[in-house]
């Protein structure tokens, strides 16, 4: 039932804290390889809702997350995010519901490739972020579910995850190639131990109507972004979990509107094309996600 556990799918979505600057865009769901190109401070907010069926259950998650960025030099950058998580669950049996604050996570990271030309800017960085257990687990459920699904079910994961992953881009005046690659390693939890996660995801842009738009002060762009994400199975008193662990396609189409210099809003439908996952269990349906970003 490890695909209960939607934080991962916005693993990616957590990551992306990137200020807004002029005439630029940035991956919505995949990691941006940029770090900002000057000194200062971006908020960062996003809904995010999930749906996933499977298994003779449904699974609704909402969150709300505020995120800020501080970019000391124009080569690094320092974020710290906190998630509002409401997860609902129907079966035959009926419906429950868990809501709370979810896990802290703190990221450093530092763009240690950058080459401009003319027309375009090639860049590369990493980032190391830390999620910290401060969301609740003992949230109490009225609907009799074994273990580890009443931990998936929980605002917080209960473990210390260290995040590493490596995003590369090229950015023009009329197009934008990004992608990253990161593994997630899951440390504690009791006796319920969630699996590791890899996830890859390239991410392609097109400016719409650039002359049209540009005319009049704002950026309109497309966006597609690929998602493989693959999971291993979670652990209860040391045994691996049947219903677990697994492997997904996701395909994003979205729209990015940067309003202003300091001011940008942002929209994603997240589907799946190929899931593969252990046993039987909830798989992601849909994904929707609404964002802002702004500059201060």
């Amino acid at each position: 039932m490890k695909a209960l556990d939607r934080l991962s799918v916005v693993t990616g979505i957590l990551l992306a804290v990137l200020p807004a600057v002029p005439a630029a865009a940035f991956p919505v769901r995949t990691r941006d390889p940029g770090t900002g190109i000057f000194s200062g401070s971006a908020a960062v907010g996003r809904v995010v809702f999930n749906e996933a069926s499977g298994g003779g259950a449904d699974v609704s998650t909402l969150m709300v997350s505020a995120a800020v960025l501080y970019s000391p030099t124009t080569n690094s950058a320092l974020g710290i995010e906190l998630p509002y998580v409401e997860r609902r669950l129907s079966t035959a049996e009926g419906s429950d519901v868990t809501r709370g604050a979810g896990d802290l996570m703190l990221l450093g990271r530092y763009k240690f490739f950058s080459r401009p030309a003319a027309g375009r800017r090639d860049q590369a960085s990493a980032q190391l972020a830390l999620s910290v257990p401060t969301g609740a687990t003992n949230r109490r459920l009225r609907l009799a579910v074994p273990a580890p699904v009443r931990r998936a079910l929980q605002p917080g994961t209960g473990t210390t995850d260290v995040i590493f992953d490596v995003a590369g881009g090229r950015f023009t005046t009329r197009y934008n190639f990004a992608g990253n690659v990161s593994y997630r390693w899951r440390n504690g939890g009791g006796s319920v131990q969630l699996g590791d996660e890899f996830t890859a995801s390239p991410d392609g842009e097109l400016f719409l109507f650039p002359h049209w738009t540009r005319a009049r002060g704002f950026e309109l762009l497309s966006l597609l972004e690929l998602s493989y994400v693959h999971r291993q199975r979670t652990d209860f008193d040391g045994r691996a979990v049947r219903d677990s662990g697994g492997d997904e396609l996701l395909l994003a189409p979205g729209l990015q509107w940067i309003a202003t210099e300091r001011f940008l809003l942002e929209v994603s439908v997240q589907l799946p094309l190929f899931q593969a996952v252990n046993g039987e269990q909830p798989t992601l349906d849909h994904s929707v996600l609404a964002g802002f970003r702004f500059v201060y």
